[in-house]
C-alpha cells in the first residue's frame, strides 16, 4: 500500500514559488491500477517524479508498506520501483544487447557486488521471458537493444521492469511516442503484467481513450490538487464523452 500524506513540491524561480503538487493525501492500494490525468502543468508528471525519487518533496510523506521512503534516493526505490518512459530511447542502454539490458534490469534490486554473467540459464530465462512479447525477439537477444523500434524498445522495458520484485509500476505516458498499433501492444502487455503479477501501478496519459479503457481507478488532477477520484465502480461508468467533458 502507497500512502501520499500532506505530499508538496514547490518550486522556486526568481522571485516566485511555483506549487507543482499541493498537499496531496492519496492511498494506493495493492493491485489497483490508477490512471491520472490532467493538463500540462497539472503537476502528474511531478507526483510521478517524487515517487520515483527523482524530484525531493519539499513537504509531506510518501509511505510504502508502512515504511517511510521520503527521504529515499531513486537509486535505493528503484529496488522496488519500476519506470516505463514516455521516450522509448529512456530506460535502456542503446549500445549494449537485449541480454546485457535483462542483465542490468535484474542486478537493480540486488547488491551491488553480486555479479550477473551471461550464463546459459540466465540467457534461457530471458529468452523464455521475451518469448511472451511475441514479437520474434527472443532469437535476437545478442542485437543491440538501439537496433530496435520504439515499440520494441518499450515492450522489452516493461518487460525488464517484471524480472525482480518490483511492487510499484510507474509509466509517464508510456505509448506517447508509438505508433497506434504499438501503442495498442505495450498497453495489453502492461495490463497483463500488471494483474499476472498483482503489483500496483499510475500511468499518466493524454489518452482519454486509453484512459477509459484501462486501470481500475481514475484520477483528474489540476493545479498540482487531485480534483477527481473514482474508484472502479465509477470508473466503469465512464465513457469518452463524459472524460471529453472534464476538459471542455
Amino acid at each position: 500500500m502507497i500512502k501520499l500524506e500532506a505530499l508538496t513540491k514547490i518550486f522556486k524561480t526568481d522571485g516566485d514559488d511555483i506549487v507543482a503538487v499541493d498537499n496531496i493525501n492519496l492511498t494506493i492500494h495493492p493491485s489497483e491500477f490508477v490512471v491520472v490525468l490532467g493538463t500540462n502543468g497539472s503537476g502528474k508528471s511531478t507526483l510521478l517524479n517524487l515517487l520515483a525519487g527523482s524530484l525531493s518533496a519539499t513537504h509531506g510523506h510518501i509511505i510504502f508498506d508502512d515504511m517511510d521512503i521520503t527521504a529515499l534516493k531513486e537509486y535505493q526505490r528503484s529496488a522496488f520501483i519500476a519506470r516505463l518512459f514516455q521516450n522509448p530511447l529512456a530506460g535502456t542502454a542503446s549500445d549494449l544487447s537485449i541480454l546485457d539490458n535483462f542483465r542490468l534490469a535484474a542486478l537493480r534490486s540486488r547488491a551491488k557486488k553480486v555479479i550477473l554473467g551471461n550464463t546459459k540459464a540466465f540467457e534461457e530465462q530471458v529468452r523464455n521471458k521475451v518469448a511472451l512479447l511475441h514479437l520474434g525477439l527472443e532469437e535476437k537477444l545478442h542485437r543491440p537493444i538501439g537496433s530496435l523500434s520504439g515499440g520494441q524498445r518499450q515492450a522489452l522495458t516493461l518487460l525488464m521492469a517484471t524480472m525482480d520484485n518490483m511492487k510499484l509500476l510507474l509509466m509517464d505516458e508510456p505509448t506517447s511516442a508509438l505508433d497506434p498499433k504499438s501503442a495498442e501492444r505495450v498497453m495489453e502487455l502492461a495490463n497483463h503484467f500488471i494483474h499476472e503479477l498483482g503489483v500496483s501501478a499510475i500511468m499518466v496519459t493524454h489518452s482519454l481513450r486509453e484512459a477509459q479503457r484501462f486501470g481500475n481507478r481514475i484520477i483528474q488532477m489540476d493545479n498540482g490538487s487531485v480534483i477527481r477520484d473514482l474508484g472502479e465502480t465509477e470508473k466503469k461508468q465512464i465513457n469518452l464523452p463524459k472524460l471529453f467533458e472534464w476538459f471542455a
